[in-house]
């Protein structure tokens, strides 16, 4: 049945009585894009609402993995701590083992100078023979570092400081000779003794050589006697007027 359509009421009423028309209208105004844009919709909210979800569980991880990370830092704050602990007394274990090497060092100072005294009697009981070598007659022992000198030999000594021959730093250098040896032909020869000689056994020797000479108005001979020495070494004391006993050890 024609209903005839005169107002726009008319439309109204003509669609409120006949659902198929009102739904081709709505089909004939609007286009399919906008039909679905419903289920379009529901389906992006259904979109955003799984996002919310895996954000959720992301950040779920990202406190556990806060709380992981927080529970490490705690370890590692005490590994720090324990590593602090250790620092400390490896500090001091080196100080321990400084005050070894120290102690140490003296034990061997203290064994290379009972060495060297050693070493310094025995090159003194056997110079003699290698003395007359060198033109000393009867030589006898007239100083020794390690044992007390005839009083003579300080006797001259003051009479030379008195005289202005020498002065007093010089007679204190001079008692610190190792061995002296005088002959009765009035001729001298001072050694410096060491079981490592070195150049400055040489200058020594020929500086104190040259303080008796003035001390006692007479011929010194510098010498410097080794357990063993090379021949470079005994080139060197050659040249300055050095002789070298070499007495082994």
């Amino acid at each position: 049945m024609n209903v005839p359509i005169n107002t726009f009421q008319d439309i109204l009423d003509a669609l409120e009585q006949n659902p198929d028309l009102r739904d081709q209208l709505r089909r004939h105004i609007l286009s399919e894009d906008i039909l679905q844009m419903p289920a379009q919709l529901q389906a992006v909210i259904l979109q955003i609402g799984e996002l919310q979800d895996g954000q959720q569980a992301i950040v779920a991880r990202i406190e556990m993995l806060e709380k992981r990370m927080g529970g490490l830092e705690g370890r590692m704050d005490g590994l720090e701590g324990r590593m602090g602990g250790l620092e400390r007394r490896m500090d001091g274990l080196d100080g321990r083992m400084d005050g070894l090497d120290g102690r140490m060092g003296r034990v061997e100072g203290r064994l290379g100078n009972i060495e060297g005294g050693i070493y310094e009697r025995r090159a003194t009981q056997r110079a003699i023979p290698h003395v007359v070598k060198m033109g000393i007659t009867r030589p006898r022992v007239a100083f020794a570092g390690w044992s007390q000198a005839p009083q003579h030999f300080y006797d001259v000594l003051d009479d030379a400081v008195n005289d202005g021959r020498i002065d007093e730093d010089e007679y204190i250098d001079l008692v610190r000779t190792d061995l002296i040896v005088r002959g009765t032909n009035n001729q001298n020869a001072l050694f410096e003794i060491s079981l490592g000689p070195d150049d400055y056994d040489m200058t020594r020797s020929l500086r104190r050589a040259e303080i008796l000479q003035r001390a006692a108005q007479e011929i010194v001979i510098p010498g410097v006697i080794a357990s063993e020495a090379d021949n470079g070494f005994i080139d060197r004391a050659f040249a300055i007027g050095v002789s070298v006993l070499v007495i082994p050890n």
